[in-house]
């Protein structure tokens, strides 16, 4: 630009000054009026006027006293590593006669700065506006809103029709729906159950924190337990303009508390059948001593009195083995431990289940070779096989198949995370199923505790059941249990392996990776659902979900040509298993199921489905085997 001399404010104000630097009273009362630090420059980049706002922020920033701000350059007030985004814009300004706008870092004091620049006769006039807070608090609210993409928990808010306005990542985990979806949407009329569809005025009323256990449901139908949190957001004003829900998943959590109070049940009825057993040894050891001194005290006793005595013998002695056995429920009999192999123990079964079983019950067995030892009681063991073997025998009056079988298990964290009793390990399992009448739901739960029994009056003591669950925690071990009502009843028995007789240490199995292939998880059992989907997504794989064959039948008409592998139990709701590969089937003949089943006896069903059935998994099955398994279908596809 060429230059003019350098005018003080007296010029500016001068009507006999340069007309090209002359200003308008009007507009100087303005500017010292302004908020926003606002100068002029010459010609030649001096400061010709610097508003009160302006000067207070240069005074601030360049550490100069105010009166010799003025007739200085730009770049003297301002350190020339911001004078070259600054000269820049200005210089095209000046040249292409147009306002410029942008944003500058002024670095030695960390503030940003907002500068509007207009050409004019003059020179230019600039407007600057501290923008540091403003920018700081945008700075912040990023953080914020990427913290809330990245926890678990299910983030939204909601304005007071319901609609949703905001829906965070782990929402969409939670509940399946993306924020796509759910933004605008009514969130009750898509998650909320009944119980949780009322006003949200009593909210409103209360603007404290709320927070409960509460069901939702997801989008596939399945229910959810999530500890719900909610509070009302209030506008300037103070009035409520919208609700903030967070909500954890604990429906995980309320499985295990649901098997950790099944086990504190099991331990209270233990101590207090060990109490009763006390006593009732009380009770019977006199009466056993009377029995047995009455014939020597009173020699010449009639035959019907010495029959009595006898039956009075009898009857004290079956007491006694009744304690026996609460006690072995109670606190697990007492044993000598060793080092066994179940197999020897097995083959002793099997010779007196062929002596003593009704002919029309087949026997099958299968045994690994190379089992592993476990520490145990050889004794007590019998008892439990044999116990077991009994009431699957008990169970098919009609006849049916005995199969027993026995393996080496590597439970890993996925498997222990479903089942408390279970630890990290190798384990010996024993395996005793039958082909009969089954155990109804109802019942399922309450099978171990003392007395219970199906079977009639004079025919069990319910003490059976008692006896084995006692004896094989005495051993660290545990129990699992399947079972269908009139198909058959599984009983699979876990015990740590102590030692095994291949010297070689068993080497893990390799987790085999997915590489983002979809996978279609249909399964009615929400902890097999959950934990099942993070271990796949864990380990590579996309999945969705369904509730029941319907429901895999419509999302893999949707998606059947992402859908890699169709994971399917065979046990569910409103369609049966068979109906549900078939029509799987119709829509692509090249679908790849693995069906998932509690019961052994259903992958005979399977091999008789065989339309697109490419593997069966017995549940519980751990992650090695569900990815081992997926890992052949997917890269054969």
């Amino acid at each position: 630009m060429n230059g003019n001399p350098n005018p003080n404010l007296d010029a500016l104000l001068d009507p006999q000054s340069d007309p090209l630097i002359q200003v308008n009273p009007t507009d100087l009362t303005i500017w010292e009026s302004m908020t926003d630090a606002y100068v002029t420059l010459d010609h030649e980049w001096r400061l010709i006027y610097v508003n009160p706002a302006a000067m207070a922020m240069m005074v601030a920033l360049a550490g100069l006293p105010s009166d010799q701000i003025l007739g200085k350059t730009h770049w003297e007030v301002f350190p020339w590593t911001v004078g070259q985004l600054i000269e820049q814009e200005y210089r095209r300004a000046v040249a292409e006669q147009v306002p410029v706008h942008f944003e500058t870092y002024y670095e030695p004091t960390q503030n940003w700065f907002e500068i509007h620049a207009y050409p004019s006769p003059v020179g230019l006039g600039i407007y600057f506006r501290d923008t540091t807070e403003r920018k700081l608090a945008e700075q912040k609210i990023k953080e914020q809103a990427n913290l809330l993409e990245i926890v678990t928990d299910a983030i939204f808010v909601y304005d007071l029709d319901d609609r949703v306005l905001f829906w965070n990542q782990g929402a969409e985990k939670i509940y399946g729906w993306s924020s796509a979806e759910m933004v605008g949407q009514k969130w009750r009329s898509l998650i909320a159950v009944e119980s949780e569809s009322d006003s949200i005025e009593p909210i409103i009323m209360d603007p404290m924190l709320w927070q409960g256990e509460v069901q939702r449901l997801t989008k596939s139908g399945n229910s959810a337990t999530v500890m719900s949190r909610r509070s009302v957001m209030l506008d300037d004003l103070g009035q409520p303009k919208s609700i903030l829900m967070v909500d954890t998943d604990i429906t995980e959590k309320k499985q295990l508390e649901l098997q950790f109070l099944r086990a504190q049940r099991l331990e209270s009825l233990g101590t207090l059948a060990s109490g009763i057993a006390h006593d009732l040894n009380n009770v019977l050891t006199p009466i056993l001593g009377i029995v047995q001194l009455l014939p020597m005290k009173v020699p010449n006793l009639d035959d019907r009195t010495q029959h009595l005595l006898e039956i009075l013998n009898d009857s004290a002695r079956r007491g006694a083995d009744l304690v026996k056995q609460i006690l072995a429920f109670a606190r697990g009999i007492e044993g000598k431990p060793i080092e066994t192999q179940v197999i020897h123990l097995l083959a002793e079964i099997q010779k007196i289940i062929r002596q003593t079983f009704p002919k029309n019950i087949e026997l099958v067995n299968d045994f690994a070779q190379d089992l592993g030892l476990i520490s145990a009681d050889g004794t007590l063991l019998h008892q439990v096989f044999m116990n077991l073997c009994v009431n699957a025998r008990d169970a098919m009056p009609e006849g049916g198949t005995l199969t027993i079988t026995a393996e080496n298990v590597v439970i890993d964290e996925y498997y222990a995370r479903m089942h408390i009793d279970s630890h990290v390990g190798h384990y010996v399992v024993v395996t005793i199923a039958d082909t009969g009448m089954g155990i109804p739901p109802a019942i399922l739960d309450r099978i171990f505790d003392p007395f219970f029994t199906t079977k009639e009056v004079g025919q069990g003591t319910g003490l059976g059941l008692s006896t084995v669950l006692g004896i094989v925690k005495s051993h660290n071990g545990f129990i699992n249990v399947y079972s269908e009502v009139n198909k058959g009843t599984r009983f699979k028995v876990y015990f740590p392996a102590s030692g095994t007789p291949i010297p070689a240490p068993i080497v893990e199995p390799t987790l085999q990776l997915g590489n983002g292939e979809l996978i279609l998880l249909v399964d009615d059992e929400v902890a097999v659902l959950e934990v099942t989907k993070a271990t796949l997504e864990a380990h590579g794989y996309q999945v969705m979900r369904a509730a029941d064959g319907i429901e895999a039948i419509a999302t893999y008409a949707e998606y059947k040509r992402e859908i890699c592998v169709v994971l399917l139990d065979l046990m569910m709701p409103s369609l049966d298993a068979v109906t549900t590969i078939r029509t799987l089937h119709k829509l692509n003949p090249e679908v790849q199921i693995i069906a998932m089943s509690g019961l052994a006896a259903n992958e005979a069903l399977t091999k008789t489905v065989n339309e697109g059935v490419k593997g069966f998994l017995a549940k519980p099955f751990t992650a090695v085997d569900l990815l081992n398994v997926l890992a052949q279908l997917c890269v054969k596809s």
